[in-house]
């Protein structure tokens, strides 16, 4: 509405101004017109006259002053065919001849201008009513004689109406023509008028789009002149402003992708403690989702006194804040939530959109991991420390023993046996402590080459022989269809089916079976260790890839285990690209599962 209102408003401003130029300039001209004209017809008119004169003053020059009745002869015999009226005057003013009346009843002429002035300059010229006539004549006299003694004064007068007769008519066809012109002038001005400001109304409105938000709008006025530039340059600048749309909207884009998806929670509040911005991760931590937190009170969403006193105590001291905080809805969660204070990112001057600007941004570091590694250190540092102290510790005392003296040999072989039983025991965990140091290494690196699993089982079934039999197992190695070579480091994957095999055998009672079952799956070669052991509790099957986590701490020692075989294998399986789990019930038995890539 707008903007078509002001191009019609500017429209009819230029077409009344064009308008109004238009008219006046043609009653100028035609005024001047008509003066010239009259002035051209009179000029004509007063040149008749003089001619005349001058050729009566010819005539009666001889006789003016002598023979006055011959002048009044003169005068006469001009014919009907002398347009003028003539009159002879004397220097004294009589009338000596006269074409219209006779000059013996005529007034003195001494007093008449036009004789003044022929009497003193030679010619002279006056327009003025007829006393005699009743109508407005020209009149026009030329000196007869020399200046110092002239003989007389010839005097020829016209009527002007002649003149005004013809201007009349000429008046008339000026008025039409002015008007004719004068309507023509007013259509040529509609039309520029038009011309210009269609033009300016096109742009105007595709100015509006723009604003508006319509950016394929453009401005299509190809005129080479100042709107043509106009029309360029507004569409240079809604050029220039897609382009820094598109940069804005791109920047925008990637800073929202990049906090959507970075770790660290990330959320900013306004000074009315509102959320105006909070990424998955920050939703995640409050338990909602960005569409539900944003625009609600941090309180309503957090319901977390602890994050309230610590936003209210960074609001006190200002600038950045750090704290560390929990969140205890099933499992723990720990946070360290820095605040920082945002200042100068009300760009709007008006109060209420400045209130609504970010303030504050809260920064939320999930910690839970790093607490879980402090937590796994310490509990490392106090296993390794009770699995160093109790062979230690017995090693220790029955060497103070035997220095004491002992007198029995067979109870000295005894404890030697058991100093022995202990420090090989020490020796295998700082083995397996060193094997598990050198996998976790990020200088690891493994042997790689073409090699055969169920060779490697069997290997490994070989090396466990004597303990089998001792229990009087039944053991098997099967392949369920063509099982294709891996590419792995054989010595490593020996250590993986040594560990498995070894536990599936300690814990599986006199009798059981232990199985091998090597197969496809999903593009991956698939291994099963099974056994019909005592299996393992639902509670302990997360953690039996832990460090020193034993299910039966007292019986595991009891068979000299370390503590650190699984958490070695799950890493050689890991480090060869491929995974590891178990399935287990107690007094049922317990499945061994890992996939490694196929070597194609």
């Amino acid at each position: 509405m707008r903007s078509s209102a002001v191009p019609k408003r500017f429209f009819w401003r230029l077409y009344i101004s064009c308008a109004v130029l238009a008219v006046v300039c043609i009653a100028l001209a035609g005024s001047v017109t008509y003066g010239i004209v009259t002035k051209h017809h009179l000029a004509r008119l007063e040149q008749e006259l003089h001619e005349n004169a001058v050729l009566i003053s010819r005539l009666v020059e001889n006789d003016l002053g002598k023979n006055n009745d011959r002048v009044q002869q003169i005068v006469q015999s001009l014919g009907d065919d002398f347009r003028p009226r003539a009159t002879v005057i004397l220097p004294d003013g009589t009338v000596a001849g006269e074409t219209d009346e006779d000059p013996l009843r005529m007034e003195n002429h001494a007093d008449r201008p036009e004789i003044a002035r022929a009497l003193k300059g030679g010619r002279g010229k006056e327009e003025r009513v007829s006393p005699t006539l009743g109508v407005r004549m020209l009149y026009v006299a030329v000196r007869v004689g020399p200046a110092g003694s002239p003989k007389g004064v010839v005097r020829c007068a016209l009527p002007v109406t002649e003149v005004e007769a013809q201007m009349a008519f000429f008046s008339t066809v000026i008025i039409a023509c002015s008007g004719l012109g004068v309507g023509l002038a007013l259509l040529i001005s509609f039309f520029i008028s038009l011309k210009i400001t269609s033009p300016i109304a096109h742009m105007t409105e595709v100015a509006m789009d723009i604003a508006s938000g319509r950016l394929d709008r453009r401005a299509d006025v190809t005129s080479k002149d100042e709107l043509g530039n106009l029309a360029g340059a507004l569409n240079a600048m809604r050029a220039r402003l897609v382009e820094q749309i598109t940069t804005i909207e791109r920047d925008r884009g990637q800073l929202e992708t990049v906090l959507s998806t970075m770790a660290e929670g990330v959320a900013a509040i306004d000074a009315r403690e509102h959320i105006v911005f909070i990424n998955d991760a920050a939703a995640g931590a409050l338990e909602t989702t960005p569409a539900e937190a944003t625009g609600k009170p941090l309180w309503e969403v957090s319901r977390n006194p602890a994050l309230e006193r610590f936003l209210q105590e960074a609001k006190k001291s200002g600038g950045t804040k750090t704290f560390q905080w929990s969140l205890r809805g099933g499992e723990a969660r720990y946070y360290e939530l820095t605040i920082v204070e945002v200042t100068g990112t009300a760009l709007s001057q008006d109060a209420g959109e400045a209130e609504r600007g970010p303030t504050h941004i809260l920064v939320l570091h999930d910690i839970t991991t790093l607490r879980k590694l402090e937590r796994m250190r310490r509990d490392f540092i106090a296993n390794i420390s009770h699995e160093l102290k109790s062979p230690l510790t017995a090693i220790r005392g029955f060497i103070e023993t035997l220095q004491a003296g002992v007198q029995d040999p067979a109870k000295a072989d005894e404890f030697l046996k058991i100093i022995d039983r202990h420090a090989r025991r020490l020796d295998d965990l700082v083995s397996d402590l060193l094997e598990l140091s050198a996998i976790e290494s990020p200088d690891f690196t493994l042997d790689k080459g073409s090699v055969s699993l169920k060779e490697i089982a069997e290997s490994a079934l070989e090396l466990l022989a004597r303990e089998i039999s001792a229990k009087r197992l039944q053991v098997e190695v099967c392949c369920t269809g063509a099982v294709p070579a891996v590419r792995a480091d054989r010595i490593r994957l020996e250590q993986v089916f040594i560990n498995l095999l070894d536990n599936a055998v300690k814990y599986t009672s006199p009798g059981g079976e232990v199985k091998v079952t090597i197969g496809r799956e999903d593009g991956m070669v698939k291994v099963e260790v099974c056994d019909t052991g005592i299996g393992i509790p639902g509670k302990d099957i997360p953690h039996v890839f832990e460090r020193f986590y034993r299910v039966d701490k007292a019986r595991s020692r009891e068979m000299g285990g370390t503590g650190l075989g699984l958490a070695i294998v799950k890493h050689i399986i890991q480090a060869h690209g491929g995974d590891i789990s178990v399935e287990s019930r107690v007094g049922r038995g317990t499945t061994f599962t890992f996939h490694l890539p196929i070597n194609e």
